[in-house]
Protein backbone atom coordinates (compact mmCIF):
# COMPACT_ATOMS: atom_id res chain seq x y z
CA UNK A 1 0.00 0.00 0.00
CA UNK A 2 1.18 3.55 -1.07
CA UNK A 3 1.35 6.53 1.40
CA UNK A 4 1.63 9.88 0.55
CA UNK A 5 2.30 12.78 2.94
CA UNK A 6 3.52 16.50 3.46
CA UNK A 7 6.08 16.58 5.84
CA UNK A 8 9.59 18.55 6.96
CA UNK A 9 12.77 16.87 6.35
CA UNK A 10 15.76 17.02 8.01
CA UNK A 11 17.12 20.09 5.63
CA UNK A 12 13.96 21.99 6.45
CA UNK A 13 12.11 21.58 3.43
CA UNK A 14 8.61 21.18 2.16
CA UNK A 15 8.07 18.00 0.29
CA UNK A 16 5.53 15.71 -0.57
CA UNK A 17 6.42 12.26 -1.26
CA UNK A 18 5.13 8.90 -1.79
CA UNK A 19 6.73 6.04 0.73
CA UNK A 20 6.14 2.03 0.86
CA UNK A 21 4.99 0.34 3.97
CA UNK A 22 8.18 1.75 5.72
CA UNK A 23 6.45 4.94 6.38
CA UNK A 24 6.22 4.67 9.67
CA UNK A 25 9.78 4.06 10.28
CA UNK A 26 10.26 7.90 8.98
CA UNK A 27 7.48 9.63 10.07
CA UNK A 28 5.12 9.15 13.32
CA UNK A 29 1.65 9.38 12.62
CA UNK A 30 -0.08 12.90 12.09
CA UNK A 31 3.06 14.32 12.26
CA UNK A 32 4.86 16.88 10.16
CA UNK A 33 8.50 16.06 10.61
CA UNK A 34 10.44 13.47 10.02
CA UNK A 35 11.66 10.66 13.06
CA UNK A 36 15.22 11.53 12.31
CA UNK A 37 13.97 15.73 12.05
CA UNK A 38 12.75 15.15 16.13
CA UNK A 39 16.30 13.18 16.94
CA UNK A 40 18.13 16.05 15.64
CA UNK A 41 16.41 18.44 17.18
CA UNK A 42 15.95 16.88 20.34
CA UNK A 43 20.11 16.33 20.41
CA UNK A 44 20.09 20.03 19.74
CA UNK A 45 17.96 20.92 22.80
CA UNK A 46 19.38 18.88 25.17
CA UNK A 47 23.33 20.00 23.94
CA UNK A 48 22.63 23.75 24.17
CA UNK A 49 18.85 24.29 25.71
CA UNK A 50 15.79 26.03 24.03
CA UNK A 51 17.27 29.69 22.76
CA UNK A 52 20.56 28.90 21.49
CA UNK A 53 19.19 25.31 20.04
CA UNK A 54 16.80 27.22 18.28
CA UNK A 55 19.54 29.80 16.72
CA UNK A 56 21.73 26.73 15.64
CA UNK A 57 18.67 25.00 14.10
CA UNK A 58 17.96 27.83 11.74
CA UNK A 59 21.82 28.15 10.77
CA UNK A 60 21.25 24.42 9.99
CA UNK A 61 18.45 25.16 7.84
CA UNK A 62 15.49 23.19 10.14
CA UNK A 63 12.44 24.53 11.45
CA UNK A 64 11.71 25.03 15.42
CA UNK A 65 11.58 27.53 17.81
CA UNK A 66 12.59 27.47 21.35
CA UNK A 67 9.32 26.27 22.63
CA UNK A 68 9.27 23.51 19.90
CA UNK A 69 12.95 22.28 21.43
CA UNK A 70 12.10 22.51 24.96
CA UNK A 71 8.37 20.68 24.39
CA UNK A 72 10.32 17.73 22.12
CA UNK A 73 12.71 17.29 25.25
CA UNK A 74 9.93 17.27 27.74
CA UNK A 75 8.49 14.87 25.48
CA UNK A 76 11.20 12.39 24.78
CA UNK A 77 11.47 12.42 28.79
CA UNK A 78 8.16 10.99 29.20
CA UNK A 79 8.31 8.64 26.48
CA UNK A 80 11.59 7.13 27.43
CA UNK A 81 12.54 4.65 30.27
CA UNK A 82 15.53 5.45 32.56
CA UNK A 83 18.26 3.31 32.27
CA UNK A 84 19.00 1.08 34.99
CA UNK A 85 22.31 0.66 35.80
CA UNK A 86 24.57 -0.85 39.09
CA UNK A 87 26.34 1.86 41.04
CA UNK A 88 29.39 0.94 43.35
CA UNK A 89 31.14 4.54 44.12
CA UNK A 90 28.91 7.71 43.87
CA UNK A 91 29.72 11.33 45.16
CA UNK A 92 26.91 13.62 47.09
CA UNK A 93 27.35 17.04 47.17
CA UNK A 94 24.71 20.36 47.22
CA UNK A 95 24.17 22.94 44.80
CA UNK A 96 22.27 26.07 45.05
CA UNK A 97 18.88 27.33 43.29
CA UNK A 98 19.44 30.33 44.77
CA UNK A 99 22.41 30.86 47.08
CA UNK A 100 21.80 30.86 50.98
CA UNK A 101 18.09 30.24 50.06
CA UNK A 102 17.24 26.94 48.14
CA UNK A 103 19.68 23.99 47.33
CA UNK A 104 19.43 20.61 45.65
CA UNK A 105 21.69 17.91 45.16
CA UNK A 106 23.28 16.27 43.06
CA UNK A 107 24.67 12.18 42.57
CA UNK A 108 27.53 11.24 40.59
CA UNK A 109 28.86 8.17 39.74
CA UNK A 110 32.58 8.62 40.39
CA UNK A 111 33.90 5.24 38.70
CA UNK A 112 32.11 6.85 35.18
CA UNK A 113 32.47 10.31 36.18
CA UNK A 114 29.28 11.16 34.76
CA UNK A 115 26.16 12.87 36.92
CA UNK A 116 23.49 10.17 37.61
CA UNK A 117 20.69 12.05 39.32
CA UNK A 118 19.63 15.66 40.96
CA UNK A 119 17.24 15.90 43.36
CA UNK A 120 15.31 19.17 43.97
CA UNK A 121 15.96 19.03 47.76
CA UNK A 122 18.98 19.24 50.22
CA UNK A 123 17.40 16.92 52.95
CA UNK A 124 17.73 13.86 54.62
CA UNK A 125 15.10 12.17 53.51
CA UNK A 126 14.70 12.08 49.81
CA UNK A 127 18.23 11.49 49.76
CA UNK A 128 18.20 8.68 52.30
CA UNK A 129 14.79 6.98 49.90
CA UNK A 130 16.84 7.79 46.40
CA UNK A 131 19.74 5.66 48.56
CA UNK A 132 17.98 2.59 49.43
CA UNK A 133 16.86 2.55 46.10
CA UNK A 134 20.30 1.87 45.02
CA UNK A 135 21.42 -0.60 47.17
CA UNK A 136 24.66 -1.93 45.18
CA UNK A 137 26.61 1.27 46.45
CA UNK A 138 29.50 0.63 47.84
CA UNK A 139 31.41 3.67 48.89
CA UNK A 140 29.41 7.59 49.20
CA UNK A 141 31.67 10.17 49.21
CA UNK A 142 30.78 13.10 50.39
CA UNK A 143 32.00 16.92 52.51
CA UNK A 144 32.02 17.01 56.52
CA UNK A 145 28.30 18.51 56.60
CA UNK A 146 26.37 16.51 58.72
CA UNK A 147 23.06 16.60 55.68
CA UNK A 148 24.54 13.55 53.64
CA UNK A 149 26.16 12.08 56.17
CA UNK A 150 23.08 11.05 58.15
CA UNK A 151 21.08 10.41 55.00
CA UNK A 152 23.94 7.87 53.99
CA UNK A 153 23.53 6.37 57.59
CA UNK A 154 19.76 5.67 56.72
CA UNK A 155 19.77 4.90 53.30
CA UNK A 156 22.78 2.85 52.64
CA UNK A 157 24.05 1.36 56.25
CA UNK A 158 25.64 -1.00 53.83
CA UNK A 159 28.44 1.96 52.42
CA UNK A 160 31.30 2.83 53.40
CA UNK A 161 31.22 7.02 53.89
CA UNK A 162 34.66 8.42 52.61
CA UNK A 163 35.56 12.00 53.92
CA UNK A 164 36.52 14.77 51.59
CA UNK A 165 40.26 15.42 52.03
CA UNK A 166 39.81 19.03 50.69
CA UNK A 167 37.85 20.03 52.71
CA UNK A 168 39.51 18.58 56.18
CA UNK A 169 42.60 20.59 55.18
CA UNK A 170 40.37 23.59 54.70
CA UNK A 171 39.13 22.67 58.04
CA UNK A 172 42.12 22.99 59.60
CA UNK A 173 43.20 26.17 58.18
CA UNK A 174 40.12 27.46 59.33
CA UNK A 175 40.98 26.36 62.89
CA UNK A 176 44.72 27.50 62.43
CA UNK A 177 43.15 31.22 62.06
CA UNK A 178 40.31 31.16 64.63
CA UNK A 179 43.35 29.91 67.21
CA UNK A 180 46.01 32.48 65.53
CA UNK A 181 43.05 35.31 65.89
CA UNK A 182 42.88 34.56 69.49
CA UNK A 183 46.18 35.01 70.09
CA UNK A 184 46.76 38.18 67.58
CA UNK A 185 47.71 40.50 70.68
CA UNK A 186 50.97 38.49 71.41
CA UNK A 187 52.10 37.70 67.53
CA UNK A 188 51.49 41.48 67.27
CA UNK A 189 53.94 42.45 70.29
CA UNK A 190 56.80 39.99 69.17
CA UNK A 191 56.73 41.34 65.47
CA UNK A 192 57.00 44.45 66.81
CA UNK A 193 59.90 44.06 69.09
CA UNK A 194 61.48 42.35 66.09
CA UNK A 195 60.99 45.64 63.19
CA UNK A 196 62.44 47.84 66.64
CA UNK A 197 65.29 45.88 67.06
CA UNK A 198 64.02 45.22 70.76
CA UNK A 199 64.22 41.53 72.32
CA UNK A 200 60.69 39.97 72.04
CA UNK A 201 61.18 38.96 75.52
CA UNK A 202 61.10 42.30 76.80
CA UNK A 203 57.26 42.90 78.13
CA UNK A 204 57.70 46.70 78.52
CA UNK A 205 57.37 47.28 74.73
CA UNK A 206 54.04 49.01 74.01
CA UNK A 207 52.19 48.64 70.87
CA UNK A 208 51.51 51.40 68.49
CA UNK A 209 48.03 51.39 67.34
CA UNK A 210 46.49 50.41 64.03
CA UNK A 211 46.00 53.63 62.24
CA UNK A 212 49.33 55.11 62.98
CA UNK A 213 51.32 52.36 61.88
CA UNK A 214 49.82 50.11 59.64
CA UNK A 215 50.90 50.33 56.10
CA UNK A 216 49.23 49.31 53.55
CA UNK A 217 50.28 49.20 50.00
CA UNK A 218 48.02 52.02 47.90
CA UNK A 219 46.36 51.09 44.54
CA UNK A 220 47.29 52.98 42.00
CA UNK A 221 44.30 54.95 40.39
CA UNK A 222 43.92 56.05 44.23
CA UNK A 223 47.10 57.79 44.93
CA UNK A 224 46.21 61.24 43.74
CA UNK A 225 43.71 61.23 46.65
CA UNK A 226 45.80 59.23 48.90
CA UNK A 227 44.50 61.37 52.21
CA UNK A 228 40.76 60.79 51.13
CA UNK A 229 41.17 57.25 50.82
CA UNK A 230 42.93 56.85 54.15
CA UNK A 231 40.73 58.78 55.56
CA UNK A 232 37.68 56.43 54.46
CA UNK A 233 39.73 54.01 55.69
CA UNK A 234 40.23 54.74 58.79
CA UNK A 235 36.10 55.30 59.12
CA UNK A 236 35.77 52.26 57.60
CA UNK A 237 37.79 50.26 59.97
CA UNK A 238 36.66 52.81 63.17
CA UNK A 239 32.70 51.80 61.93
CA UNK A 240 33.34 47.87 62.55
CA UNK A 241 35.53 48.20 65.88
CA UNK A 242 32.23 50.12 66.71
CA UNK A 243 29.88 46.54 65.60
CA UNK A 244 32.33 43.98 67.01
CA UNK A 245 31.93 45.60 70.29
CA UNK A 246 28.11 45.78 69.80
CA UNK A 247 28.16 41.98 69.35
CA UNK A 248 30.06 41.27 72.24
CA UNK A 249 28.32 43.33 74.80
CA UNK A 250 25.25 41.64 73.38
CA UNK A 251 27.25 38.85 73.83
CA UNK A 252 27.96 39.23 77.16
CA UNK A 253 24.56 39.98 77.96
CA UNK A 254 23.24 36.51 77.01
CA UNK A 255 22.12 36.63 73.89
CA UNK A 256 23.11 34.25 70.95
CA UNK A 257 24.33 34.39 67.67
CA UNK A 258 21.15 34.17 65.71
CA UNK A 259 19.27 36.89 67.93
CA UNK A 260 22.16 39.16 67.68
CA UNK A 261 22.41 38.68 64.15
CA UNK A 262 18.65 39.87 63.75
CA UNK A 263 18.82 42.97 66.07
CA UNK A 264 22.02 44.33 64.47
CA UNK A 265 20.82 42.79 61.41
CA UNK A 266 24.50 41.14 60.64
CA UNK A 267 25.34 37.81 58.76
CA UNK A 268 25.02 35.23 61.65
CA UNK A 269 28.34 33.82 60.35
CA UNK A 270 30.03 37.65 60.64
CA UNK A 271 28.56 37.48 64.53
CA UNK A 272 29.85 33.68 64.78
CA UNK A 273 33.14 34.84 63.47
CA UNK A 274 33.48 38.08 65.88
CA UNK A 275 32.52 35.99 68.94
CA UNK A 276 35.73 33.10 68.12
CA UNK A 277 37.93 35.57 67.56
CA UNK A 278 38.52 37.36 70.92
CA UNK A 279 39.73 40.01 69.77
CA UNK A 280 38.74 42.72 66.65
CA UNK A 281 39.47 40.91 63.52
CA UNK A 282 42.00 42.85 60.98
CA UNK A 283 41.38 42.81 57.42
CA UNK A 284 44.30 41.53 56.16
CA UNK A 285 45.81 44.08 53.17
CA UNK A 286 46.29 43.01 49.87
CA UNK A 287 49.32 42.60 48.61
CA UNK A 288 50.85 44.52 44.99
CA UNK A 289 52.74 42.02 43.15
CA UNK A 290 56.63 43.07 42.46
CA UNK A 291 57.39 43.84 38.98
CA UNK A 292 60.88 43.14 37.32
CA UNK A 293 61.25 47.09 36.21
CA UNK A 294 60.55 47.62 39.92
CA UNK A 295 64.64 46.48 39.74
CA UNK A 296 65.71 49.40 37.99
CA UNK A 297 63.69 51.80 39.72
CA UNK A 298 66.27 53.94 40.61
CA UNK A 299 68.14 54.30 37.91
CA UNK A 300 64.77 55.40 35.84
CA UNK A 301 64.43 57.88 38.27
CA UNK A 302 67.54 59.38 38.48
CA UNK A 303 67.75 59.70 34.19
CA UNK A 304 64.08 61.00 34.37
CA UNK A 305 65.92 63.82 36.79
CA UNK A 306 68.03 64.18 33.92
CA UNK A 307 65.36 64.90 31.79
CA UNK A 308 65.75 61.48 29.38
CA UNK A 309 61.47 61.24 28.45
CA UNK A 310 61.94 59.00 25.72
CA UNK A 311 60.82 55.48 27.24
CA UNK A 312 61.96 53.50 24.11
CA UNK A 313 65.67 54.77 25.01
CA UNK A 314 65.74 54.16 28.52
CA UNK A 315 63.77 50.71 28.05
CA UNK A 316 67.36 49.51 25.54
CA UNK A 317 69.65 50.98 28.54
CA UNK A 318 67.98 48.67 31.49
CA UNK A 319 67.87 46.19 29.05
CA UNK A 320 71.69 46.63 28.38
CA UNK A 321 71.71 45.68 32.42
CA UNK A 322 69.83 42.44 31.85
CA UNK A 323 66.03 43.90 31.83
CA UNK A 324 63.95 40.82 29.80
CA UNK A 325 60.54 42.33 29.44
CA UNK A 326 58.81 44.15 26.93
CA UNK A 327 58.78 48.46 27.20
CA UNK A 328 55.28 48.42 27.93
CA UNK A 329 56.21 48.31 31.66
CA UNK A 330 58.74 50.88 31.53
CA UNK A 331 55.95 53.23 29.55
CA UNK A 332 53.32 52.77 32.11
CA UNK A 333 56.27 53.52 34.92
CA UNK A 334 56.99 56.60 33.00
CA UNK A 335 53.17 57.95 32.49
CA UNK A 336 52.54 58.15 36.51
CA UNK A 337 55.55 59.83 36.35
CA UNK A 338 54.44 62.31 34.31
CA UNK A 339 50.86 63.04 35.91
CA UNK A 340 52.41 62.91 39.46
CA UNK A 341 56.42 64.20 39.22
CA UNK A 342 57.84 65.56 41.26
CA UNK A 343 55.57 66.38 44.81
CA UNK A 344 53.73 63.13 44.56
CA UNK A 345 56.56 60.59 43.40
CA UNK A 346 57.54 59.01 46.80
CA UNK A 347 53.29 57.82 46.48
CA UNK A 348 53.80 57.25 43.42
CA UNK A 349 56.88 54.99 43.72
CA UNK A 350 55.20 53.09 46.60
CA UNK A 351 52.33 52.29 45.13
CA UNK A 352 53.61 51.41 41.51
CA UNK A 353 56.40 49.66 43.23
CA UNK A 354 57.67 46.93 45.22
CA UNK A 355 55.13 47.03 47.90
CA UNK A 356 55.79 49.00 51.42
CA UNK A 357 56.69 46.66 54.21
CA UNK A 358 53.56 45.32 56.20
CA UNK A 359 53.58 46.06 59.19
CA UNK A 360 51.49 43.40 60.72
CA UNK A 361 51.62 39.66 59.77
CA UNK A 362 48.14 38.38 59.41
CA UNK A 363 46.44 35.41 60.63
CA UNK A 364 45.73 34.12 56.82
CA UNK A 365 49.17 35.02 55.81
CA UNK A 366 50.56 33.26 59.64
CA UNK A 367 48.17 29.97 58.70
CA UNK A 368 50.34 29.82 55.68
CA UNK A 369 54.09 30.64 57.52
CA UNK A 370 53.12 28.40 60.37
CA UNK A 371 51.89 25.12 58.30
CA UNK A 372 53.84 24.94 55.24
CA UNK A 373 56.87 27.00 56.15
CA UNK A 374 59.56 26.01 52.86
CA UNK A 375 56.38 26.81 50.61
CA UNK A 376 55.98 30.38 52.22
CA UNK A 377 59.50 31.64 52.70
CA UNK A 378 60.49 30.17 48.66
CA UNK A 379 57.69 32.22 47.18
CA UNK A 380 58.33 35.44 49.58
CA UNK A 381 61.64 35.52 48.89
CA UNK A 382 60.63 35.54 44.67
CA UNK A 383 58.21 38.12 45.01
CA UNK A 384 59.33 40.35 48.19
CA UNK A 385 63.00 39.37 48.41
CA UNK A 386 65.58 37.50 50.76
CA UNK A 387 65.32 40.70 53.37
CA UNK A 388 61.54 40.01 53.75
CA UNK A 389 61.90 35.98 53.64
CA UNK A 390 64.64 36.38 56.83
CA UNK A 391 62.08 38.48 58.95
CA UNK A 392 59.58 36.05 58.71
CA UNK A 393 61.81 33.02 59.14
CA UNK A 394 62.73 35.16 62.44
CA UNK A 395 59.39 35.96 62.78
CA UNK A 396 58.25 32.31 63.06
CA UNK A 397 61.00 31.28 65.17
CA UNK A 398 60.20 33.42 67.74
CA UNK A 399 56.39 32.61 67.42
CA UNK A 400 57.32 28.67 67.92
CA UNK A 401 60.08 29.75 70.89
CA UNK A 402 57.70 32.46 73.21
CA UNK A 403 54.03 30.90 72.44
CA UNK A 404 53.33 27.19 73.70
CA UNK A 405 49.78 27.59 72.50
CA UNK A 406 51.01 28.29 68.49
CA UNK A 407 54.20 25.76 69.06
CA UNK A 408 51.20 23.11 69.98
CA UNK A 409 48.99 24.07 66.80
CA UNK A 410 52.04 23.91 64.69
CA UNK A 411 52.96 20.59 65.72
CA UNK A 412 49.29 19.00 65.29
CA UNK A 413 48.65 20.49 62.34
CA UNK A 414 51.68 19.72 60.38
CA UNK A 415 51.17 16.00 61.59
CA UNK A 416 47.50 15.94 60.36
CA UNK A 417 48.73 17.15 56.72
CA UNK A 418 51.18 14.27 56.90
CA UNK A 419 49.53 11.61 57.86
CA UNK A 420 47.18 13.08 54.59
CA UNK A 421 50.49 12.99 52.08
CA UNK A 422 51.35 9.78 52.85
CA UNK A 423 47.83 8.06 53.73
CA UNK A 424 49.34 6.84 57.15
CA UNK A 425 45.81 5.97 58.01
CA UNK A 426 47.13 3.88 61.17
CA UNK A 427 48.22 7.26 62.77
CA UNK A 428 45.06 8.60 62.85
CA UNK A 429 43.95 7.45 66.27
CA UNK A 430 46.72 7.89 68.14
CA UNK A 431 47.03 11.54 67.24
CA UNK A 432 43.33 11.94 68.11
CA UNK A 433 44.30 10.60 71.15
CA UNK A 434 47.31 13.17 71.57
CA UNK A 435 45.52 16.40 70.55
CA UNK A 436 42.44 16.04 72.79
CA UNK A 437 44.92 16.51 75.51
CA UNK A 438 45.81 19.68 74.47
CA UNK A 439 45.66 22.89 76.58
CA UNK A 440 44.65 24.95 73.34
CA UNK A 441 41.18 24.74 73.35
CA UNK A 442 41.00 25.21 69.14
CA UNK A 443 43.00 21.74 68.61
CA UNK A 444 41.16 20.05 70.99
CA UNK A 445 37.51 20.80 69.49
CA UNK A 446 39.12 20.32 65.85
CA UNK A 447 40.50 17.01 67.33
CA UNK A 448 36.67 15.81 68.37
CA UNK A 449 35.01 16.69 65.37
CA UNK A 450 37.43 14.29 63.74
CA UNK A 451 36.76 11.73 66.37
CA UNK A 452 33.00 11.83 65.56
CA UNK A 453 33.63 11.24 62.14
CA UNK A 454 36.17 9.31 62.74
CA UNK A 455 35.07 6.10 59.97
CA UNK A 456 34.59 9.04 57.07
CA UNK A 457 38.46 10.51 57.73
CA UNK A 458 39.78 7.21 58.48
CA UNK A 459 39.10 5.99 55.05
CA UNK A 460 39.67 9.11 53.44
CA UNK A 461 43.28 8.28 54.22
CA UNK A 462 42.96 4.50 53.07
CA UNK A 463 41.13 5.41 49.06
CA UNK A 464 41.58 7.35 46.83
CA UNK A 465 38.19 8.80 46.07
CA UNK A 466 37.32 12.34 46.58
CA UNK A 467 34.56 15.51 45.57
CA UNK A 468 36.29 16.76 42.78
CA UNK A 469 34.78 14.93 40.21
CA UNK A 470 31.40 16.44 41.99
CA UNK A 471 32.34 19.70 42.37
CA UNK A 472 33.52 20.03 38.66
CA UNK A 473 29.88 18.84 37.80
CA UNK A 474 28.70 21.36 39.92
CA UNK A 475 30.52 23.49 37.71
CA UNK A 476 28.94 22.19 35.02
CA UNK A 477 25.19 22.57 36.38
CA UNK A 478 26.05 26.17 37.37
CA UNK A 479 26.65 27.16 33.92
CA UNK A 480 23.83 25.31 31.66
CA UNK A 481 21.43 26.67 34.69
CA UNK A 482 22.43 30.00 33.99
CA UNK A 483 22.41 29.59 30.63
CA UNK A 484 18.68 28.51 31.28
CA UNK A 485 17.53 31.12 33.69
CA UNK A 486 14.00 32.37 33.03
CA UNK A 487 12.50 29.65 30.64
CA UNK A 488 13.14 26.50 31.82
CA UNK A 489 11.70 24.07 34.94
CA UNK A 490 13.55 21.84 37.50
CA UNK A 491 13.00 19.07 34.63
CA UNK A 492 14.69 20.40 31.61
CA UNK A 493 17.80 21.78 33.89
CA UNK A 494 17.15 17.50 34.90
CA UNK A 495 17.48 16.34 31.25
CA UNK A 496 20.38 18.43 30.44
CA UNK A 497 22.82 17.54 33.04
CA UNK A 498 22.28 14.14 33.30
CA UNK A 499 20.43 12.93 30.29
CA UNK A 500 21.71 9.31 30.45
CA UNK A 501 19.60 9.12 33.27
Amino acid sequence: MLHSRRFFCANGQCSTRIFTERLPELVAPYARRTLALHQALQLIGLALGGRAGAALAHELQMSGSRDTLLRSMRRWAAESSPSVQELHVVGIDDWAFRRGQRYGTIICDLERHRVVDLLPERAVQSTADWLRSHPTIQIISRDRGGTYAEAARLGAPQALQVADRWHLLNNLGQMVQQVLQRHYKEVRRIEHSLSLGVAPEDPGVSLPTMEADDLVPVPPERVVGYGTYEAERTRRRERRVARYEEVVALHQQGLGSLRIARRLQMSPVTVRRYLHAGAFPEHAPKRTQVKEVDTYRDYLFQRWQQGARNGMLLWREIREQGFTQSSGSVYELLKCWQNQWPTQYQSSAQARGSPRPVAWTYPRHLMWLLLYPERTLARTEKREGHERRDQLQTLRDHLLAQCPALATLTQKSQEFIAMFKGHQAQRLSPWIEQTLLCDEPGVAQFAKGIQQDYQAVHAALQYQWSQGPVEGQVNRLKFLKRQMYGRARFDLLHLRVCPAA
